[in-house]
């Protein structure tokens, strides 16, 4: 169907010129949902008969109640041609219709939830209506209280002025007190107070509706306020910290005055206006203080406390003060802090504020504000003496030359000082949070970690010689001290200290060295040889030889040259046997020019060779050094069969001077077939 005809509210409902809706259909107009509610009210009105209803559409994102009536339109013939409609939109009438529906609803939830007694009573003087509360304080129904008379309640003594006052009062009389004794359906007297009104009803009757209150709720009320206030007096005494009822209204009102002139950033203006926090401390006025505040001061009365706050408040006590005017701009409710006062005998002490402001808009609340104060000088003690052992730990723990290392008990570095970055090679950020094994331990040392860590974390401290690696994975040897750290019983991680050893060890190694060695020559010496002649005695390795070797002409050469040329013979001659013999074999410095070679597992014709290697070595170094030359004699003894090895060192020493004594015969015989 299409519209024909439209008159110029409907223009205006749908915001198109006339000509613009004629010849088109409501799909055209309201799109296919609204048109398919339009069409099933449309079937009905083509079967001939009326419509009337109301309808809902959405045009342009607002809902919109009709009010709707259509008819058909006839032809001659009475056959349905067409509609005629007319659509009255009461959107608003609706909405006004639910806003009053709610409203009647909140006031008849009001009106019965309420705890006051609400009553209307006609001129006749008969209830209209009573709420739940009067209901239930005078113990009759609804019903009930409709067949009764505002008379029937009264009590005999206050009956004729109560109903003397209600003529009065329909008589357009303003009262705004009144005190009544009703009586409950069980006779019982309820003193009452409260107020009464005129209602005009329709007709021109009037009505009256009073509102009471239940005396004995008030007194009851009264009671527990009373009992209240006892027990908040003996709390605020009798508390164990300083408790100050002060008045903050007036320092309110200076930061609102701010605020209106245009102040918003409050910690600027005060660091601007330092004059300000001196008016504010002005400002502020104590109204109470308890006990336990006389205590903490050393007052022996509130007024010398009072009379005296200039001495409790010292001038560098102002930045807490500063610090609470900026939490009341701020519209915090709670304040704490820690500032410094003074006893009236000067003693300083540190205290713990606490400030519980009302909420900002209750200025009313301003005037009563509860601060508390704590005395925390010994906990302040406690905390600087913390301080100062943690900073002697720190200290000591940077400083130290050990390297520490601080592990949690999964045995990951929680820190470490600068002697262990130094001893290791990590900085601090390369080994925070990794386990320590994976960082210094060598691979073949691992168990062994894994196994002090256990002990370690089951509370035993740790002393222990081992290596450990540093991060260019050399080998550092170090004394590991370690023990767990407690917090009560609770084993919460662990420190590990590290002193490094690698100069002791030299040290040791060095020691070590020259208790074996001979000092000029770097041989063995007369100990270490005598040590390994027992060792291989004790185990009777066969066959064995030992050779015997003395420098000649040593004394010549010390007379001759000095000791330093001697020396200097004596280190050659010992290159000479260390370079003649075999890596196993011990060659030895025994005596001032002496030299002893033990030559394990040496028979006859080995210790042979090896005396020809001397001889060669010897010539071969006479050759070069022509202006010192190195001449020995030497002896060798070879034992196949069990003997006492010092026998066989004094064999091979008799060959030796037997070597001698011929070297010097030949030297004689040569010497007189020079002459």
């Amino acid at each position: 169907m299409r519209y024909i005809q439209v008159n110029p509210a409907m223009e205006y409902l749908l915001g198109l010129p006339k000509a613009e809706i004629l010849g088109k259909s409501d799909v055209d107009l309201f799109g296919e949902e609204i048109a398919q509610q339009i069409r099933q009210a449309d079937q009905q009105v083509l079967q001939g008969e009326n419509y009337r209803g109301e309808d809902c559409f959405e045009i342009e994102d607002q809902l919109h109640v009709f009010s709707v009536v259509k008819t058909p339109l006839h032809d001659p013939q009475g056959k349905v041609i067409g509609i005629c409609g007319i659509a009255r939109d009461i959107t608003a009438q609706r909405q006004a219709e639910n806003a009053l529906r709610e409203s009647e609803i909140h006031f008849r939830e009001l009106f019965e939830n309420a705890s006051d007694l609400i009553q209307s009573v006609d001129s006749d003087g008969h209830f209209r209506y009573v709420n739940r509360a009067w209901q239930e304080t005078l113990g009759y129904s609804a019903e009930e209280a409709q067949q009764l008379t505002l008379s029937d309640i009264l009590a005999p003594d206050c009956r004729a002025h109560c109903l003397a006052l209600f003529d009065r009062i329909l008589q357009g009389e303003r009262v705004t007190f009144v005190n009544a004794t009703f009586l409950t359906k069980d006779r019982r007297r309820i003193e009452v107070e409260g107020s009464v009104s005129i209602r005009r009803l329709e007709g021109n009757q009037i009505a009256t509706v009073g509102i009471y209150r239940d005396l004995r709720k008030r007194e009851e009320i009264e009671r527990v306020l009373r009992a209240s206030e006892a027990r908040y007096r003996n709390i605020f005494e009798n508390a164990a910290v300083s408790i100050w009822e002060e008045d903050f209204s007036a320092v309110k009102a200076a930061i609102e005055e701010l605020r209106q002139q245009g102040i918003t950033d409050f910690e600027r203006y005060l660091d601007e206006h330092p004059q300000f926090l001196r008016l504010a401390a002005q400002r502020i006025r104590v109204r109470d203080v308890n006990s336990a505040t006389l205590r903490m001061f050393g007052a022996q009365s509130k007024a010398e406390l009072l009379d005296n706050l200039a001495k409790i408040i010292p001038p560098d006590a102002l930045s807490i003060l500063k610090e609470e005017i900026l939490a009341i701009a701020a519209g915090k409710t709670y304040f704490t802090s820690e500032t410094v006062n003074c006893t009236l005998q000067g003693r300083r002490i540190d205290v713990l504020v606490s400030i519980t402001f009302p909420p900002p808009d209750d200025r009313e609340g301003f005037r009563s504000v509860l601060v508390t104060l704590m005395d925390i000088s010994a906990r302040k003690q406690v905390e600087r003496e913390v301080e100062k052992q943690r900073s002697l730990f720190q200290q000591l723990f940077e400083n130290t030359p050990v390297a520490i290392a601080m592990l949690d008990t999964q045995d990951r570095l929680v820190r470490v000082n600068r002697a262990f970055e130094s001893l290791f090679g990590y900085t601090q950020d390369e080994v925070i949070g990794h386990y320590i094994n994976d960082l210094i331990i060598p691979p073949e040392r691992i168990e062994e970690a894994s196994g002090l860590s256990l002990n370690l974390f089951s509370g035993a401290t740790i002393d222990k010689e081992t290596v450990r690696m540093r991060k260019d994975r050399s080998p550092v040897p170090v004394q590991v001290y370690a023990a767990p750290i407690r917090v009560g019983e609770e084993i919460v991680g662990g420190y590990a200290m590290y002193v490094d050893l690698s100069e002791r060890k030299q040290k040791e190694e060095k020691l070590e060295y020259l208790s074996s060695h001979d000092v000029l020559t770097g041989l063995y010496n007369r100990a270490y040889f005598e040590e390994a002649l027992a060792r291989l005695e004790k185990e009777s390795v066969l066959p064995v030889s030992i050779l015997v070797a003395d420098v000649d002409g040593l004394k010549r050469i010390n007379d001759e040259f000095g000791h330093s040329a001697g020396d200097h013979l004596l280190h050659s001659a010992a290159e000479i046997l260390r370079a003649s013999f075999r890596a196993q074999d011990v060659v030895a410095r025994i005596g001032g020019d002496e030299f002893a070679v033990l030559l394990p597992a040496a028979d006859e014709q080995i210790a042979e060779q090896l005396s020809r290697r001397i001889a060669s070595n010897l010539k071969r170094y006479n050759l070069t050094h022509p202006q010192m030359p190195v001449h020995l004699s030497y002896g060798i003894a070879t034992t196949t069969q069990p003997l006492l090895l010092t026998q066989l060192f004094k064999q091979a020493d008799q060959k030796m001077y037997e070597h001698k004594a011929r070297k010097r015969s030949r030297k004689r015989t040569r010497k007189g077939s020079n002459e």
